[in-house]
């Protein structure tokens, strides 16, 4: 049996004792509303589901990718976060390579001036 996300919120508060009232309070929604976000939650925007998994404690990426991959694709504030994560790994990325490369640099001048030693204790041409 395929579990939407607003089922597995719904599975997760109560098992967290959290009452309907409760988490829409939490989350800054009258009750009726988080009402029918868990039992006609086939969409609900990332940035709720963000706030849903603040009070359950829970990684809101995770349960949604698990239950609704789909709507990930359509959410714009999810794509904001994708790009941003994106934008963070490429500049570590490139920040790693350029240490590298820094390295290996580092590596091939100490290499030379120890050749260059050898060179000249031992009274070897350059």
């Amino acid at each position: 049996m395929i579990t939407t996300i607003a089922q597995k919120i719904m599975e997760l508060r109560l098992k967290k004792g959290i009452s309907q009232k409760d988490m829409a309070d939490k989350i800054g929604m009258e009750q009726s509303g988080y009402c029918k976000l868990e039992h006609k939650g086939d969409k609900i925007a990332f940035c709720t589901v963000k706030k849903i998994c603040s009070v359950l404690e829970i990684d809101p990426v995770s349960l949604m990718i698990e239950h609704n991959p789909e709507q990930l694709r359509n959410d714009t504030d999810f794509n904001e976060i994708l790009l941003h994560i994106a934008s963070i790994t490429n500049a570590a990325i490139t920040n790693y390579r350029a240490l590298v490369e820094n390295y290996r640099l580092q590596h091939l001048a100490e290499r030379n001036l120890l050749i260059e030693k050898i060179r000249e204790l031992h009274g070897l041409p350059h």
